[in-house]
């Protein structure tokens, strides 16, 4: 994985932990506007010998158009480069964005939707996961359900099952950065909660 998302009010811990677990010498980096965007992608177009990390707290505050611009640099970035992303909510986020990085989340950063969420889903029998999993939409939407739905979970991993689903969540969301199918892998998931 080469860009995260970290989430929650306090997330400089977070970011630190995940350059040193990357070895990676940071480069914050503000985007608050489409030049923003394209001066990162110059700056980080150029290969580096060591890891580095644009560290970008501003992007909830920049634009729709800058985030679309920047989601190209996300998309193609140079060998040695990865992308640290803070924001308070993901609600201020563009979802292709969310859908390309991996989530970190703070405790407080939980939403009460994603909590929500995972309740109706570990709630539900068998069919009616199969039937809710059917009907998401595409790759993007899968990932967005499983990143919700392991959030959601956050808090109760003590308990066996919600151990489990967090375990079969992470597979199927590996996979489907994988390129697996989408709908295969959620049909797996949830078949393999039955099995448990």
């Amino acid at each position: 994985m080469h860009a995260y998302l970290v989430v929650g009010q306090d997330n400089e811990q977070k970011i630190s932990e995940l350059i040193s677990l990357k070895s990676a010498h940071p480069i914050d980096f503000d985007i608050k506007s489409i030049e923003d965007t394209r001066e990162l992608g110059r700056i980080s177009r150029y290969s580096a010998k060591e890891t580095r990390a644009f560290v970008i707290r501003t992007l909830s505050e920049s634009s729709i158009e800058a985030q679309n611009a920047f989601l190209k640099t996300l998309e193609e970035p140079s060998e040695n480069t990865i992308f640290i992303l803070s924001a308070e909510s993901i609600d201020t986020i563009l979802d292709t964005i969310v859908s390309r990085c991996e989530m970190v989340t703070t405790q407080a950063a939980i939403s009460e939707k994603d909590k929500e969420l995972f309740k109706t889903f570990i709630g539900m029998a068998t069919a009616e996961r199969l039937d809710f999993v059917s009907g998401l939409g595409g790759r993007d939407e899968a990932k967005l359900f499983l990143k919700s739905l392991m959030a959601g979970a956050h808090g109760n991993i003590a308990d066996q099952n919600v151990a489990t689903l967090l375990d079969a969540s992470d597979l199927a969301l590996t996979r489907i950065y994988a390129n697996a199918n989408p709908a295969l892998q959620l049909t797996n998931m949830v078949i393999s909660l039955e099995k448990k």
